[in-house]
């Protein structure tokens, strides 16, 4: 009995270590809502197998295998478009936009005015007068730009040579334009470019895949 609670132990922990292998390197708050669906779903295999006898490492590991395959299978799925990222990892939302508070915005995220006022002051703005645009990320975290520190958020246009065509919508653009500021800029086929991002009164900022880096890089050892 008590080998048998070894091994699956092992096991579980093998598994837990592979899918945080799978996911990358995050902090726990950096965790969208799949990626911890991912560990509640194995910590509930694995703690069903430990203390029931009737379920065998056979079964553990058949469980294991299965669930390691449809965690791959979403993260490689989220990576070829953006609506299934979207989905998948969820999306930014601008509660605050150039000094506007956006109700819709807001109401969708289900954020009252007090919560939102404890989340600005977290930062260091006591009134809402003082900010300029506040982003709440994917993460649950809040992004904040005051008005005197004059940035302006970039847009996220393309993401892995993939045009993200409803964010180009929001700000009244077109794929026609995005290719003639690429064109501009010396940039030809879209599916070449690892980003490109897109700054108001700025312009468009972008890089391809041969501009980046392909190769290990350490810092020690």
């Amino acid at each position: 009995m008590y080998l048998n609670i070894i091994v699956k132990l092992t096991l579980g922990t093998a598994g837990l270590f592979l899918i945080i292998r799978i996911i990358g390197k995050k902090a726990v708050s950096e965790l969208t809502p799949f990626d911890l669906i991912y560990f509640l779903v194995l910590g509930g295999m694995l703690e069903g197998s430990l203390f029931h006898p009737e379920v065998s490492i056979v079964h553990l590991l058949f469980a294991l295998a299965l669930w390691g395959v449809i965690v791959y299978a979403i993260e490689r799925t989220s990576k070829k478009t953006m609506k299934t990222s979207k989905i998948l990892q969820g999306e930014p939302s601008v509660l605050i936009y150039e000094g506007k508070a956006n109700f819709k915005e807001l109401e969708r995220n289900n954020i009252d005015l007090e919560q939102l006022r404890a989340l600005l002051r977290q930062h260091g703005c006591f009134t809402m007068h003082d900010v300029n645009y506040a982003i709440l990320e994917i993460d649950g975290k809040v992004s904040v730009i005051r008005k005197d520190q004059d940035e302006k958020p970039s847009i996220l246009l393309v993401d892995e040579g993939r045009v993200d065509h409803d964010t180009l919508e929001s700000i009244e653009k077109d794929e026609g334009w995005l290719r003639e500021q690429l064109q501009e800029k010396g940039y030809g086929s879209i599916e070449d470019l690892f980003y490109c991002e897109w700054v108001p009164g700025k312009g468009i900022y972008a890089a391809s895949y041969q501009e980046n880096l392909e190769k290990d890089y350490r810092l020690d050892g």
